[in-house]
């Protein structure tokens, strides 16, 4: 629901904000939509944009800017912003037949395209001067003390978190099966054979891939490698293998989404706690993540 409702945000923002001041919206001509959306994609793409990628948020005069933390000028942000701004684009060309908005897209794409790790998945970012990215870690992120703990330690590795290797595979899904573009055909089959290489044998999924377990802080084990329902990993896997088979026929994807179903279920707590937690240990049952993440039963995730 919320990134049916973030990208609702961003195309009404498309509009208003690119509206002349003496333009009631309650008036609006489709003459008029049309021209605010496409100063507002100008402006995007033009002016906003690294590469053809987004973070989340800029400041005024965009000397400034911020994923989930603070970003680099030369960063774009894989974890919601350009999947979602991709996504939003491909939606105004479906709506309007104007190939730009598929050009804008297909910019986006080739920027998450630079940035895909040679295994399929995706960071939390792609840092287009990779040189720098090692001081960024130890004069920014590093300052993060509790609740933050993702960003202090650089793996280099892929992450399911938050959609930041989904949300790049289900746009390149989109995208591909708008265009037959096989540009688009290699890096969406490498980014879902990333989702089943990273399945393990049970069905459930980490939060990161390849796994890594060096990154121990404040007294608890690095958890990246724990079966992970938190913010969508498992279910959102489940959820983009489903839609991949039905679009692309291969079997391997339903059986690998079957097997994270299966998961779901051997994961369950007991009859008393019938309940899922954060992230689960090797024997099943919910493990301390982050400082904020405790060993128990969490609402959300029985609920999703």
């Amino acid at each position: 629901m919320w990134k049916f409702l973030c990208k609702i945000h961003a195309l009404l923002i498309l509009i208003i904000v690119a509206l002349p001041a003496e333009v009631s919206s309650a008036n609006l001509t489709e003459k008029e939509v049309l021209k605010a959306m496409r100063r507002a994609t100008d402006f995007m793409v033009n002016t906003v944009s690294t590469h053809g990628g987004y973070v989340w948020t800029y400041n005024a005069d965009l000397t400034r800017q911020w994923g989930e933390a603070p970003a680099r000028s030369t960063q774009i942000w894989c974890q919601g912003g350009t999947p979602l701004m991709g996504m939003l684009f491909l939606d105004v060309f479906e709506a309007t037949g104007d190939e730009y908005y598929l050009q804008c897209a297909e910019k986006a794409a080739n920027a998450l395209i630079y940035g895909q790790h040679p295994l399929g998945g995706w960071h939390y970012f792609v840092d287009f001067d990779i040189n720098g990215l090692e001081q960024w870690y130890k004069d920014v992120f590093s300052n993060f003390k509790w609740g933050m703990e993702e960003y202090r330690h650089y793996y280099g590795n892929c992450t399911f978190d938050d959609e930041s290797t989904t949300g790049p595979t289900h746009f390149l899904l989109k995208l591909y099966m708008e265009t037959l573009n096989p540009s688009y055909r290699l890096p969406l089959l490498k980014a879902l054979d990333f989702i089943l290489m990273s399945q393990y044998p049970n069905g459930g999924w980490p939060q990161r891939y390849p796994l890594r377990h060096e990154f121990v802080h404040d007294g608890l084990a690095d958890y990246t490698s724990y079966y992970t329902f938190n913010d969508g990993v498992i279910t959102n896997n489940i959820d983009l293998l489903v839609e991949a088979y039905e679009l692309l026929g291969n079997d391997e994807y339903m059986k690998a989404a079957k097997r994270g179903m299966d998961f779901i279920i051997i994961s369950q707590g007991p009859e008393d706690q019938a309940a899922w937690g954060d992230q689960h240990g090797v024997d099943l049952k919910p493990a301390w993540g982050r400082t904020h993440e405790h060993a128990g039963y969490m609402p959300r995730y029985t609920m999703a």
